[in-house]
């Protein structure tokens, strides 16, 4: 079966992505670091579905129960209409327990998620300073090293 459309634009960006890291990250420490930080977070997010399939029905049991605890503290004041039946649904219930068991595993990947990209962000950024700061030195030295005449070294230099 081919990749879905969603697949393929996220391989596509994360090739871009790695691309952009590649230009920035010149350091062998700091490919160390990313794929540490990547290592370490796919490593957190394995953890995490591991625990959601073993812990699954206990989460929805929970989430049942505190569902059932927010309906019992309600208090409705208008007329329940003829022909209805007045006693909720159980399988209403069930139904938005694991609905909110699964909002609740997605935020907790997605804050994994969060916290891979801040902290790759921050190395992209430390690399670019180091990065900024080689660029005026070496710039500087171009220019006081320029042995051209006078009249030739107002002149952009044509490398």
């Amino acid at each position: 079966m081919p990749p879905s459309i969603g697949e393929q634009l996220r391989a596509t960006f994360d090739l871009a992505v790695r691309r952009h890291e590649a230009k920035v990250l010149t350091d062998p420490r700091d490919w160390a670091r990313v794929t540490d930080i990547t290592n370490r977070h796919r490593t957190a997010r394995e953890d995490i579905e591991r625990l959601y399939l073993e812990e699954y029905d206990q989460r929805v049991e929970r989430a049942l129960a505190d569902i059932n605890d927010e309906g019992a503290n309600k208090t409705y004041d208008h007329p329940v209409p003829e022909g209805a039946d007045d006693a909720a649904s159980g399988e209403t219930g069930t139904v938005q327990a694991r609905r909110r068991v699964k909002q609740e595993h997605e935020q907790t990947l997605l804050q994994i998620d969060r916290t891979e990209e801040a902290e790759i962000a921050d190395l992209l950024d430390d690399a670019r300073s180091r990065n900024a700061v080689k660029d005026v030195a070496r710039d500087h030295f171009y220019d006081v090293a320029d042995r051209r005449k006078l009249p030739d070294r107002r002149a952009p230099n044509r490398s």
